[in-house]
């Protein structure tokens, strides 16, 4: 535990006392996903200094919520490679970190230039909405240099990180635009006649692409 503390005999004050400072859920947030590098986690939390996210893991690990994973040599060719990953307590902060985005979605402020979106994590919030509906296409989100590749048409829901392969549509936006479009009620068409979202792609696919995308994540009016 840190040296803060709200000394109080409540459950909340005590789990604030472990989690409540700046970062530290959403470093649990990532870490969600499994197991991170020192650098993977700092890249994605922009304003976040190495000297603060050394501190957060030392405390985290104190607390009993994080630990260090050593990977053998053997299985990184030579490299030793290490990785932060969650205890079963930090585990069990899973649901509580959820509720915490459905909250934040419905309630917290709008999002503002600057924003980012964690791509690691935007492929969680995406399969919460998808169904198999249309053809199969290979779809890029792209914003900025991040970018993720969906496979519609499947029956469960698939991604990839970066842009391994050649999609069948690229919807390209900056962060606040790409998060109106996935996460707000703004019209997608309007988005895309508006110029804030891009699509890219041959003629004969990007409409019928852009249809089945919008169809299988719920996002038409």
């Amino acid at each position: 535990m840190g040296s803060k503390t709200y000394r109080q005999l409540c459950g909340v004050a005590k789990a604030l006392d472990l989690v409540g400072e700046r970062w530290t859920l959403l470093l649990v947030r990532d870490l969600l996903l499994g197991p991170a590098s020192y650098s993977s986690l700092l890249d994605g939390l922009p304003g976040l200094t190495t000297n603060l996210l050394a501190k957060r893991l030392k405390t985290l690990t104190e607390a009993g919520i994080i630990e260090a994973i050593h990977v053998d040599a053997s299985a990184t060719g030579g490299a030793i490679r290490g990785l932060y990953g969650l205890t079963k307590a930090g585990r069990g902060l899973a649901p509580i970190i959820s509720g915490l985005g459905d909250w934040g979605l419905e309630h917290g402020p709008a999002p503002c230039y600057g924003d980012q979106i964690n791509f690691r994590w935007l492929p969680v919030l995406l399969s919460r909405n998808y169904h198999q509906t249309g053809q199969r296409w290979l779809v890029q989100l792209g914003s900025g240099d991040k970018s993720i590749q969906l496979r519609l048409g499947t029956e469960e829901f698939e991604s990839v990180d970066g842009s391994p392969m050649k999609p069948d549509l690229c919807i390209v936006a900056d962060c606040t635009s790409l998060h109106a479009l996935l996460f707000s009620s703004e019209a997608p068409d309007k988005l895309v006649e508006s110029g804030r979202v891009r699509l890219e792609g041959t003629e004969s696919d990007l409409k019928a692409a852009w249809s089945d995308f919008l169809d299988s994540f719920a996002l038409r009016d």
